[in-house]
């Protein structure tokens, strides 16, 4: 009967074995938290780009509704917007080459910039259609 009980093979893992289990999915882990962190800033990024870009769209487009009569000839303006908690600050210089503005054309150079940061830049020149 003792000898039954001795030789009775146990289902289940040790605890080396758990340990051990346990120490390659740590370090496994330990090796991917760089790239998470790295695409989460990739990520971070892109939202703050394209919320850029689509507030740089929704002044543009307001300007075109404009008659470029009525555009400033020179000087800047400056727009705020906040969007989802991030706030974003617009530049718009008219006409910084004067070679590129007369009565029926404006040069825009449109600066989106966030937290001080230039995140996007765009450069036109609207004119009048005849």
């Amino acid at each position: 009967m003792i000898i039954k009980l001795i030789s009775k093979s146990y289902k289940g893992f040790t605890l080396i074995e758990t340990l051990l289990a346990l120490l390659i999915f740590g370090i496994a882990v330990s090796i991917m938290i760089p790239f998470f962190y790295e695409q989460k800033l990739k990520n971070n990024n892109s939202k703050i780009r394209t919320e850029a870009v689509a507030f740089s769209q929704e002044i543009l487009d307001g300007l075109r509704q404009q008659d470029v009569a009525n555009l400033p000839i020179t000087g800047n303006q400056t727009r705020t917007k906040a969007v989802m908690g991030e706030d974003y600050t617009a530049t718009i210089t008219y006409c910084e080459v004067a070679a590129n503005c007369s009565d029926s054309s404006r040069q825009i150079k449109l600066q989106i910039g966030h937290y001080g940061k230039t995140v996007y830049e765009v450069e036109t020149v609207f004119t009048r259609l005849q």
